[in-house]
């Protein structure tokens, strides 16, 4: 069913509660003037689905416009054919080449996303960012607990050859294959597997394809662990915080860390070994 909602028309997959046109309304408003919007809606009401409607209507009505104008462009003069091309590639660019980044605090919930996209009308390429620990297929690297450790090691057995998943052929075969499909995390990595491709470089590669990215909060909130995307891939995105409510307290743990009560003495009573005149006489005459 289609609805025409803020100018753009909405497909929704049966006729929409007014609750949820102004919420969709609230959606199309922010992405269409780059503004942030903080949305709540009731359990029940949809929201998922009002979010992944209203956002892919409204990208897909600015692709269609983009390509009406370049159409409209290619009938003019030369000279008007070059400054047009430039003009409306720089809008391309910002507009056809737009990812929808839908980020959630686990990944069963980026998991329901695509089982509310299965009822929509839109067939966009989607990927999922996850860590290692979920989609590295190698054992002696998943026993490793953090990250870095993780890393190191999948580094280490890719240089000596020793990962049968590495292989750069099959990866590029997987993306090629696996851009339209929905999975769920667990039925991609079971799918890398079986064409002998390595998951997590899969979807590292089709991220930089998809229209609709989905990964935890720590992949674009931790910048040690969004270092490891394309950079290109947050450049005129929307980017979407479901659950927000839980976002806060994320953060905080992210950027946290833990340190012993001794270590913080041991510090103190330094600093006051060298806040000390004896201290200062003593620095003087090694300084002279």
């Amino acid at each position: 069913m289609q609805e025409n909602i803020g100018n753009v028309i909405v497909d929704f997959p049966y006729q929409p509660y007014d609750l949820q046109k102004d919420y969709m309304r609230c959606v199309i408003n922010s992405c269409e003037n780059g503004n942030f919007a903080l949305l709540e809606s009731p359990t029940g009401t949809g929201k998922t689905l009002s979010l992944l409607c209203s956002v892919l209507s409204w990208k897909r009505q600015n692709t269609s416009k983009i390509q009406e104008k370049q159409v409209i462009s290619s009938d003019n003069t030369s000279n008007d054919i070059q400054q047009n091309h430039q003009q409306y590639n720089h809008i391309e660019n910002q507009n056809t080449s737009t990812k929808i980044i839908y980020s959630s605090r686990t990944h069963s919930q980026l998991s329901n996303v695509i089982n509310e996209l299965k009822k929509t009308v839109f067939h966009p390429t989607v990927s999922q960012i996850a860590s290692r620990s979920r989609l590295c297929l190698i054992e002696e690297v998943i026993k490793h607990g953090d990250s870095t450790s993780q890393s190191q090691k999948c580094r280490i057995l890719r240089q000596e050859k020793k990962c049968e998943f590495s292989d750069d052929e099959k990866i590029n075969t997987a993306c090629d294959n696996l851009l339209e499909p929905l999975f769920d995390i667990e039925d991609f990595a079971t799918t890398c597997k079986t064409m002998q491709a390595c998951p997590y470089f899969v979807s590292q590669k089709l991220a930089e394809r998809s229209d609709l990215i989905l990964m935890p909060y720590t992949y674009f909130v931790d910048p040690n662990v969004r270092t490891n995307l394309p950079a290109t891939l947050f450049h005129n995105s929307v980017i979407i915080v479901d659950e927000a409510h839980n976002f806060p307290e994320q953060c905080c743990d992210y950027f946290s860390f833990s340190i012993r009560i001794k270590i913080i003495e041991e510090t103190a009573n330094l600093i006051s070994k060298i806040a000390e005149p004896e201290s200062f006489d003593f620095l003087k005459c090694h300084t002279n």
